[in-house]
Protein backbone atom coordinates (compact mmCIF):
# COMPACT_ATOMS: atom_id res chain seq x y z
CA UNK A 1 0.00 0.00 0.00
CA UNK A 2 2.67 2.44 -1.06
CA UNK A 3 1.49 6.02 -1.71
CA UNK A 4 2.12 7.53 -5.11
CA UNK A 5 4.81 10.04 -5.99
CA UNK A 6 2.31 12.83 -6.53
CA UNK A 7 1.46 12.84 -2.83
CA UNK A 8 5.17 12.65 -1.97
CA UNK A 9 5.70 15.75 -4.12
CA UNK A 10 2.97 17.60 -2.24
CA UNK A 11 4.49 16.55 1.09
CA UNK A 12 7.92 17.75 -0.05
CA UNK A 13 6.57 21.15 -1.05
CA UNK A 14 4.84 21.49 2.32
CA UNK A 15 8.24 21.00 3.98
CA UNK A 16 9.76 23.62 1.67
CA UNK A 17 6.96 26.03 2.47
CA UNK A 18 7.34 25.55 6.23
CA UNK A 19 11.02 26.51 6.20
CA UNK A 20 10.59 29.28 3.63
CA UNK A 21 12.59 27.51 0.93
CA UNK A 22 11.52 28.53 -2.57
CA UNK A 23 14.47 27.18 -4.57
CA UNK A 24 16.06 23.76 -4.39
CA UNK A 25 18.07 21.24 -6.36
CA UNK A 26 16.85 17.77 -7.25
CA UNK A 27 19.41 15.04 -7.91
CA UNK A 28 18.93 11.31 -8.28
CA UNK A 29 20.79 8.16 -9.18
CA UNK A 30 20.65 6.61 -12.62
CA UNK A 31 20.06 3.25 -10.93
CA UNK A 32 16.53 4.30 -10.05
CA UNK A 33 13.50 3.86 -12.27
CA UNK A 34 13.32 6.46 -15.02
CA UNK A 35 9.94 7.63 -13.74
CA UNK A 36 10.42 7.12 -10.03
CA UNK A 37 12.46 10.10 -8.89
CA UNK A 38 11.49 12.83 -11.41
CA UNK A 39 7.85 12.30 -10.46
CA UNK A 40 8.69 13.03 -6.83
CA UNK A 41 8.72 16.79 -7.47
CA UNK A 42 5.45 18.29 -8.59
CA UNK A 43 5.56 21.42 -10.71
CA UNK A 44 4.39 24.40 -8.65
CA UNK A 45 4.83 28.06 -9.65
CA UNK A 46 5.63 29.01 -6.07
CA UNK A 47 8.78 26.90 -6.10
CA UNK A 48 11.75 26.71 -8.44
CA UNK A 49 13.93 23.71 -9.13
CA UNK A 50 17.15 25.62 -9.71
CA UNK A 51 19.14 22.51 -10.59
CA UNK A 52 18.05 19.02 -11.58
CA UNK A 53 20.23 16.21 -12.84
CA UNK A 54 20.93 12.50 -12.69
CA UNK A 55 24.34 10.93 -12.27
CA UNK A 56 24.49 8.12 -14.80
CA UNK A 57 27.01 6.01 -12.94
CA UNK A 58 28.22 5.89 -9.38
CA UNK A 59 31.84 6.82 -10.02
CA UNK A 60 33.48 9.45 -7.85
CA UNK A 61 34.25 11.64 -10.87
CA UNK A 62 30.60 11.67 -11.97
CA UNK A 63 29.33 12.49 -8.48
CA UNK A 64 31.93 15.22 -7.98
CA UNK A 65 30.85 16.85 -11.23
CA UNK A 66 27.20 16.83 -10.15
CA UNK A 67 28.03 18.28 -6.72
CA UNK A 68 30.32 20.92 -8.19
CA UNK A 69 27.60 22.16 -10.54
CA UNK A 70 25.02 21.96 -7.76
CA UNK A 71 27.10 24.17 -5.42
CA UNK A 72 26.78 27.02 -7.92
CA UNK A 73 22.99 26.74 -8.12
CA UNK A 74 21.43 25.62 -4.83
CA UNK A 75 21.75 25.14 -1.08
CA UNK A 76 18.64 23.04 -0.42
CA UNK A 77 19.16 19.62 -1.99
CA UNK A 78 16.55 16.92 -2.54
CA UNK A 79 18.17 13.50 -3.01
CA UNK A 80 16.45 10.46 -4.44
CA UNK A 81 18.35 7.20 -4.08
CA UNK A 82 17.24 3.96 -2.48
CA UNK A 83 20.71 2.43 -2.21
CA UNK A 84 22.39 3.12 1.16
CA UNK A 85 25.94 2.79 -0.18
CA UNK A 86 25.27 5.38 -2.89
CA UNK A 87 23.83 7.87 -0.41
CA UNK A 88 26.85 7.34 1.84
CA UNK A 89 29.30 7.83 -1.01
CA UNK A 90 27.59 10.99 -2.24
CA UNK A 91 27.45 12.62 1.18
CA UNK A 92 31.08 11.74 1.91
CA UNK A 93 32.06 13.48 -1.32
CA UNK A 94 29.90 16.46 -0.36
CA UNK A 95 31.73 16.62 2.96
CA UNK A 96 35.11 16.47 1.24
CA UNK A 97 34.05 19.31 -1.07
CA UNK A 98 33.01 21.56 1.81
CA UNK A 99 29.30 21.17 1.09
CA UNK A 100 28.33 19.89 4.54
CA UNK A 101 27.93 23.21 6.31
CA UNK A 102 25.26 25.36 7.94
CA UNK A 103 24.40 26.73 4.48
CA UNK A 104 23.24 23.35 3.17
CA UNK A 105 20.27 21.10 3.91
CA UNK A 106 19.81 17.67 2.30
CA UNK A 107 16.40 16.00 2.12
CA UNK A 108 16.34 12.29 1.23
CA UNK A 109 12.89 11.99 -0.33
CA UNK A 110 11.48 8.67 -1.48
CA UNK A 111 8.73 6.13 -0.90
CA UNK A 112 9.44 2.97 1.05
CA UNK A 113 12.74 4.41 2.23
CA UNK A 114 13.71 3.29 5.70
CA UNK A 115 15.63 6.47 6.45
CA UNK A 116 18.88 5.95 8.32
CA UNK A 117 18.52 2.22 8.92
CA UNK A 118 20.33 0.30 6.22
CA UNK A 119 19.71 -3.20 7.54
CA UNK A 120 19.29 -5.28 10.70
CA UNK A 121 21.89 -7.86 11.66
CA UNK A 122 19.64 -10.40 13.37
CA UNK A 123 22.52 -12.77 13.98
CA UNK A 124 24.27 -10.22 16.18
CA UNK A 125 21.09 -8.38 17.16
CA UNK A 126 22.48 -5.14 15.75
CA UNK A 127 21.05 -2.31 13.64
CA UNK A 128 23.15 -1.37 10.63
CA UNK A 129 22.98 2.33 9.81
CA UNK A 130 23.35 3.95 6.42
CA UNK A 131 26.63 5.68 7.32
CA UNK A 132 28.33 2.37 8.15
CA UNK A 133 30.50 0.92 5.40
CA UNK A 134 29.56 -2.69 4.64
CA UNK A 135 32.46 -3.33 2.27
CA UNK A 136 35.36 -5.57 3.20
CA UNK A 137 37.75 -4.05 3.95
CA UNK A 138 35.91 -0.95 5.22
CA UNK A 139 37.18 2.52 4.33
CA UNK A 140 37.32 3.64 7.97
CA UNK A 141 35.24 6.75 7.32
CA UNK A 142 32.06 5.91 9.24
CA UNK A 143 32.65 8.88 11.56
CA UNK A 144 32.94 11.26 8.60
CA UNK A 145 29.84 9.76 7.02
CA UNK A 146 27.87 10.14 10.25
CA UNK A 147 28.93 13.79 10.40
CA UNK A 148 27.61 14.26 6.86
CA UNK A 149 24.29 12.52 7.56
CA UNK A 150 23.73 14.87 10.50
CA UNK A 151 23.00 17.56 7.90
CA UNK A 152 20.27 15.48 6.26
CA UNK A 153 16.56 14.91 6.68
CA UNK A 154 14.35 12.07 5.48
CA UNK A 155 10.87 12.47 4.03
CA UNK A 156 9.18 9.11 3.60
CA UNK A 157 6.01 7.19 4.21
CA UNK A 158 8.11 4.79 6.30
CA UNK A 159 9.82 6.09 9.41
CA UNK A 160 12.77 4.52 11.20
CA UNK A 161 10.71 4.06 14.35
CA UNK A 162 8.29 1.71 12.57
CA UNK A 163 10.79 -1.14 12.93
CA UNK A 164 11.07 -0.65 16.66
CA UNK A 165 7.35 -0.20 17.37
CA UNK A 166 5.59 -2.75 19.57
CA UNK A 167 3.02 -3.44 16.87
CA UNK A 168 5.64 -4.30 14.29
CA UNK A 169 7.51 -6.55 16.76
CA UNK A 170 4.34 -8.52 17.54
CA UNK A 171 3.56 -8.76 13.82
CA UNK A 172 7.11 -9.98 13.10
CA UNK A 173 6.90 -12.70 15.75
CA UNK A 174 3.49 -13.78 14.48
CA UNK A 175 4.73 -14.05 10.89
CA UNK A 176 7.72 -16.08 12.02
CA UNK A 177 5.50 -18.59 13.83
CA UNK A 178 3.18 -18.99 10.85
CA UNK A 179 6.11 -19.42 8.44
CA UNK A 180 7.14 -22.51 10.38
CA UNK A 181 3.68 -24.02 9.93
CA UNK A 182 2.29 -25.72 6.79
CA UNK A 183 2.25 -25.08 3.95
CA UNK A 184 5.58 -23.20 4.31
CA UNK A 185 7.17 -25.32 7.05
CA UNK A 186 10.23 -23.07 7.01
CA UNK A 187 11.87 -24.73 9.99
CA UNK A 188 15.26 -23.69 11.37
CA UNK A 189 16.01 -21.38 8.44
CA UNK A 190 13.28 -19.04 9.69
CA UNK A 191 14.89 -18.63 13.09
CA UNK A 192 16.20 -15.18 13.93
CA UNK A 193 19.48 -16.79 14.86
CA UNK A 194 19.81 -17.82 11.22
CA UNK A 195 19.40 -14.23 10.08
CA UNK A 196 15.69 -14.41 9.31
CA UNK A 197 13.75 -11.16 9.57
CA UNK A 198 10.50 -9.68 8.34
CA UNK A 199 10.83 -7.25 5.46
CA UNK A 200 10.16 -3.62 6.28
CA UNK A 201 7.52 -3.58 3.53
CA UNK A 202 5.75 -6.63 4.93
CA UNK A 203 3.51 -4.26 6.85
CA UNK A 204 2.27 -2.74 3.60
CA UNK A 205 1.55 -6.21 2.20
CA UNK A 206 -0.44 -6.89 5.37
CA UNK A 207 -2.44 -3.68 4.88
CA UNK A 208 -3.13 -4.54 1.23
CA UNK A 209 -4.57 -7.94 2.19
CA UNK A 210 -6.68 -6.34 4.94
CA UNK A 211 -8.13 -3.82 2.49
CA UNK A 212 -8.76 -6.45 -0.19
CA UNK A 213 -10.42 -8.85 2.25
CA UNK A 214 -12.61 -6.07 3.64
CA UNK A 215 -13.81 -5.00 0.17
CA UNK A 216 -14.43 -8.63 -0.86
CA UNK A 217 -16.53 -9.24 2.27
CA UNK A 218 -18.54 -6.06 1.60
CA UNK A 219 -19.07 -7.13 -2.02
CA UNK A 220 -20.28 -10.59 -1.05
CA UNK A 221 -22.52 -9.13 1.65
CA UNK A 222 -24.13 -6.93 -1.00
CA UNK A 223 -24.87 -9.99 -3.14
CA UNK A 224 -22.36 -9.00 -5.81
CA UNK A 225 -19.67 -11.17 -7.34
CA UNK A 226 -16.11 -10.78 -6.10
CA UNK A 227 -15.16 -10.99 -9.78
CA UNK A 228 -16.88 -7.65 -10.44
CA UNK A 229 -13.76 -5.50 -10.44
CA UNK A 230 -15.53 -2.23 -11.29
CA UNK A 231 -17.94 -2.61 -8.40
CA UNK A 232 -15.18 -3.54 -5.97
CA UNK A 233 -13.04 -0.59 -7.10
CA UNK A 234 -15.91 1.82 -6.45
CA UNK A 235 -16.22 0.37 -2.93
CA UNK A 236 -12.52 0.80 -2.16
CA UNK A 237 -12.60 4.38 -0.82
CA UNK A 238 -12.69 4.42 2.96
CA UNK A 239 -10.70 3.97 6.17
CA UNK A 240 -9.15 0.61 7.10
CA UNK A 241 -7.38 -0.64 10.22
CA UNK A 242 -3.78 -1.16 9.20
CA UNK A 243 -0.88 -2.77 11.00
CA UNK A 244 0.55 0.39 12.56
CA UNK A 245 -2.17 2.96 11.85
CA UNK A 246 -5.43 3.48 10.04
CA UNK A 247 -5.27 3.49 6.24
CA UNK A 248 -7.22 6.01 4.19
CA UNK A 249 -7.94 5.17 0.54
CA UNK A 250 -9.07 7.95 -1.80
CA UNK A 251 -11.78 7.70 -4.45
CA UNK A 252 -9.21 6.80 -7.11
CA UNK A 253 -7.80 3.87 -5.12
CA UNK A 254 -4.68 5.74 -4.04
CA UNK A 255 -3.60 5.57 -0.44
CA UNK A 256 -3.79 8.86 1.50
CA UNK A 257 -0.52 8.63 3.37
CA UNK A 258 0.93 10.23 6.45
CA UNK A 259 4.52 11.14 5.72
CA UNK A 260 7.24 11.36 8.31
CA UNK A 261 9.83 14.13 8.18
CA UNK A 262 12.64 13.18 10.49
CA UNK A 263 16.32 13.50 11.21
CA UNK A 264 18.69 11.68 13.52
CA UNK A 265 19.33 12.06 17.21
CA UNK A 266 23.03 12.74 17.57
CA UNK A 267 23.27 11.05 20.95
CA UNK A 268 21.87 7.57 20.40
CA UNK A 269 21.21 7.41 16.61
CA UNK A 270 17.47 7.15 17.26
CA UNK A 271 15.10 8.81 14.77
CA UNK A 272 14.16 12.39 15.61
CA UNK A 273 10.69 12.99 14.23
CA UNK A 274 10.40 16.64 13.26
CA UNK A 275 6.96 16.67 11.67
CA UNK A 276 4.14 14.65 10.18
CA UNK A 277 2.79 15.64 6.80
CA UNK A 278 -0.92 14.88 6.63
CA UNK A 279 -2.77 14.62 3.32
CA UNK A 280 -6.42 15.59 3.00
CA UNK A 281 -9.08 13.00 2.19
CA UNK A 282 -8.69 13.62 -1.54
CA UNK A 283 -4.90 13.43 -1.48
CA UNK A 284 -4.60 16.86 -3.07
CA UNK A 285 -3.28 19.00 -0.22
CA UNK A 286 -0.53 18.38 2.31
CA UNK A 287 -0.43 19.89 5.79
CA UNK A 288 2.85 20.16 7.69
CA UNK A 289 2.37 19.44 11.40
CA UNK A 290 5.52 20.15 13.40
CA UNK A 291 6.23 18.28 16.60
CA UNK A 292 8.10 21.34 17.93
CA UNK A 293 7.19 24.97 18.44
CA UNK A 294 9.25 27.60 16.64
CA UNK A 295 11.62 28.13 19.58
CA UNK A 296 12.25 24.43 20.11
CA UNK A 297 12.58 23.86 16.38
CA UNK A 298 15.40 26.42 16.14
CA UNK A 299 17.20 24.74 19.02
CA UNK A 300 16.61 21.07 18.23
CA UNK A 301 16.86 21.12 14.44
CA UNK A 302 19.29 23.97 13.75
CA UNK A 303 21.11 23.89 17.11
CA UNK A 304 20.55 27.58 17.73
CA UNK A 305 21.90 28.66 14.34
CA UNK A 306 19.90 30.28 11.52
CA UNK A 307 18.15 27.86 9.19
CA UNK A 308 19.72 27.51 5.73
CA UNK A 309 18.33 29.78 3.03
CA UNK A 310 17.36 28.93 -0.53
CA UNK A 311 19.79 31.58 -1.71
CA UNK A 312 22.58 32.58 0.69
CA UNK A 313 22.90 36.25 1.61
CA UNK A 314 26.02 36.53 -0.53
CA UNK A 315 24.79 34.32 -3.37
CA UNK A 316 26.00 30.88 -4.38
CA UNK A 317 29.57 31.98 -5.03
CA UNK A 318 29.97 33.28 -1.50
CA UNK A 319 30.55 36.72 -0.08
CA UNK A 320 33.16 38.78 -1.89
CA UNK A 321 36.35 39.03 0.16
CA UNK A 322 36.78 42.07 2.35
CA UNK A 323 38.54 44.93 0.63
CA UNK A 324 41.52 44.58 2.92
CA UNK A 325 41.74 40.85 2.11
CA UNK A 326 41.40 41.27 -1.66
CA UNK A 327 43.66 44.28 -1.99
CA UNK A 328 45.64 44.02 1.23
CA UNK A 329 49.00 43.72 -0.53
CA UNK A 330 48.33 46.93 -2.45
CA UNK A 331 46.94 48.73 0.59
CA UNK A 332 49.86 47.76 2.78
CA UNK A 333 52.32 48.57 0.00
CA UNK A 334 50.69 51.98 -0.44
CA UNK A 335 50.74 52.59 3.30
CA UNK A 336 54.39 51.57 3.39
CA UNK A 337 55.29 53.92 0.54
CA UNK A 338 53.26 56.72 2.13
CA UNK A 339 55.00 56.15 5.46
CA UNK A 340 58.37 56.25 3.73
CA UNK A 341 57.42 59.47 1.96
CA UNK A 342 56.16 61.01 5.20
CA UNK A 343 59.31 59.91 6.99
CA UNK A 344 61.42 61.31 4.15
CA UNK A 345 59.54 64.62 4.25
CA UNK A 346 59.87 64.74 8.05
CA UNK A 347 63.61 64.08 7.76
CA UNK A 348 63.91 66.81 5.15
CA UNK A 349 61.98 69.21 7.38
CA UNK A 350 64.10 68.29 10.41
CA UNK A 351 67.25 68.66 8.35
CA UNK A 352 66.03 72.01 6.99
CA UNK A 353 65.12 73.25 10.46
CA UNK A 354 68.48 72.18 11.84
CA UNK A 355 70.29 73.67 8.85
CA UNK A 356 68.36 76.90 9.30
CA UNK A 357 69.20 76.91 13.02
CA UNK A 358 72.88 76.32 12.22
CA UNK A 359 72.80 79.09 9.63
CA UNK A 360 71.18 81.49 12.10
CA UNK A 361 73.76 80.49 14.68
CA UNK A 362 76.54 81.10 12.15
CA UNK A 363 75.11 84.48 11.19
CA UNK A 364 74.75 85.37 14.87
CA UNK A 365 78.42 84.57 15.46
CA UNK A 366 79.27 87.14 12.80
CA UNK A 367 77.80 90.03 14.78
CA UNK A 368 78.32 88.64 18.28
CA UNK A 369 81.98 89.67 18.64
CA UNK A 370 83.85 88.58 21.77
CA UNK A 371 85.77 91.45 23.37
CA UNK A 372 88.88 89.28 23.50
CA UNK A 373 89.08 89.29 19.70
CA UNK A 374 89.27 93.09 19.59
CA UNK A 375 92.50 95.08 19.88
CA UNK A 376 92.03 98.57 21.22
CA UNK A 377 93.94 101.31 19.27
CA UNK A 378 95.91 104.16 20.89
CA UNK A 379 97.61 107.15 19.20
CA UNK A 380 101.02 105.52 19.59
CA UNK A 381 100.05 102.30 17.74
CA UNK A 382 101.75 102.68 14.44
CA UNK A 383 100.30 99.37 13.37
CA UNK A 384 96.98 101.00 13.20
CA UNK A 385 98.03 104.02 11.10
CA UNK A 386 100.25 101.95 8.88
CA UNK A 387 97.27 100.28 7.42
CA UNK A 388 95.64 103.54 6.53
CA UNK A 389 96.25 106.07 3.80
CA UNK A 390 98.27 109.10 4.63
CA UNK A 391 95.17 111.28 4.83
CA UNK A 392 93.34 108.80 7.04
CA UNK A 393 96.29 108.49 9.39
CA UNK A 394 96.37 112.16 9.93
CA UNK A 395 92.65 112.18 10.67
CA UNK A 396 92.88 109.26 13.15
CA UNK A 397 95.84 110.74 14.92
CA UNK A 398 93.68 113.71 15.55
CA UNK A 399 91.02 111.41 17.06
CA UNK A 400 91.11 110.13 20.58
CA UNK A 401 88.92 107.84 22.67
CA UNK A 402 85.98 109.69 24.03
CA UNK A 403 83.30 108.94 26.54
CA UNK A 404 81.11 107.49 23.79
CA UNK A 405 83.57 106.20 21.20
CA UNK A 406 86.75 104.18 20.90
CA UNK A 407 88.69 102.39 18.14
CA UNK A 408 89.57 98.70 17.63
CA UNK A 409 91.17 96.26 15.31
CA UNK A 410 89.07 93.17 14.49
CA UNK A 411 91.58 91.09 12.69
CA UNK A 412 92.82 93.51 10.07
CA UNK A 413 89.62 95.51 10.02
CA UNK A 414 89.77 98.89 11.77
CA UNK A 415 86.56 99.45 13.66
CA UNK A 416 85.06 102.26 15.63
CA UNK A 417 82.96 101.33 18.59
CA UNK A 418 80.18 103.20 20.28
CA UNK A 419 79.89 102.72 24.00
CA UNK A 420 76.56 101.86 25.62
CA UNK A 421 75.82 101.60 29.31
CA UNK A 422 72.65 99.57 28.71
CA UNK A 423 72.85 95.78 28.40
CA UNK A 424 71.17 94.51 25.24
CA UNK A 425 68.90 91.45 25.50
CA UNK A 426 69.37 88.89 22.77
CA UNK A 427 65.75 88.55 21.76
CA UNK A 428 64.53 87.04 18.54
CA UNK A 429 63.56 90.24 16.79
CA UNK A 430 66.78 91.99 18.02
CA UNK A 431 68.95 89.17 16.71
CA UNK A 432 67.13 89.21 13.39
CA UNK A 433 67.69 92.98 13.10
CA UNK A 434 71.41 92.62 13.81
CA UNK A 435 71.73 89.82 11.25
CA UNK A 436 70.18 91.99 8.57
CA UNK A 437 72.42 94.93 9.54
CA UNK A 438 75.51 92.67 9.42
CA UNK A 439 74.67 91.52 5.92
CA UNK A 440 74.11 95.03 4.60
CA UNK A 441 77.17 96.27 2.68
CA UNK A 442 77.36 99.27 0.34
CA UNK A 443 79.98 101.79 -0.70
CA UNK A 444 77.88 104.63 0.64
CA UNK A 445 76.96 102.91 3.90
CA UNK A 446 79.19 102.64 6.95
CA UNK A 447 79.09 98.89 7.47
CA UNK A 448 77.84 97.47 10.76
CA UNK A 449 80.18 94.79 12.11
CA UNK A 450 78.54 93.67 15.30
CA UNK A 451 78.13 93.95 19.03
CA UNK A 452 80.47 93.13 21.90
CA UNK A 453 78.95 92.77 25.35
CA UNK A 454 81.33 90.66 27.44
CA UNK A 455 83.64 93.45 28.78
CA UNK A 456 81.32 95.24 31.17
CA UNK A 457 80.31 97.77 28.51
CA UNK A 458 78.32 97.23 25.39
CA UNK A 459 79.95 98.22 22.12
CA UNK A 460 78.33 98.57 18.73
CA UNK A 461 81.08 98.15 16.18
CA UNK A 462 81.22 99.82 12.78
CA UNK A 463 83.83 99.89 10.08
CA UNK A 464 86.12 102.85 10.40
CA UNK A 465 85.63 105.16 7.40
CA UNK A 466 88.99 106.38 6.16
CA UNK A 467 87.35 109.30 4.39
CA UNK A 468 85.41 110.30 7.41
CA UNK A 469 81.73 110.20 8.13
CA UNK A 470 78.95 112.56 7.46
CA UNK A 471 78.56 114.81 10.44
Amino acid sequence: MTPNYFTLSLALLSVMDHFGWTEFAFIYSGDESAERCPRAVFDNSKFTISFSTMWRNDTEAEMRLVLSELSQRARIVVLCSSTPSIKRKLLLLARDMGMISDEYAYIISDLGTAGYISDVDSLHNRTIYVWEDQNVPADGRDKDAFEAFQKTFVLSDVSDDSRTSVGFSVFSDDVQKKMKQPPFSCGVSCDKGSGWKVSLLAGQLHDAFVMDATVVNQTLAAGRSYRDGSYMFNQTAGIYEGLLANITIAWDGARIPVFSFFSINHDDFSPLTIARVIMDSKGENAKYESTFNSMSEATVIWHGKPAPKSVPDCGFKGCPPLFIVAYGIYVYSGIGVACLLVAFVILIIIHSVKARAREIERLDTLWKIPYATLRKVTHKQSSFTSNLSEASSKNIELKSETEKMCFFYYGKEPLMGFKHQAILKYEKFVNEEFRKMRQLEHDNVNRFFGVSMDSGLSYTLWRYCARGTLQ
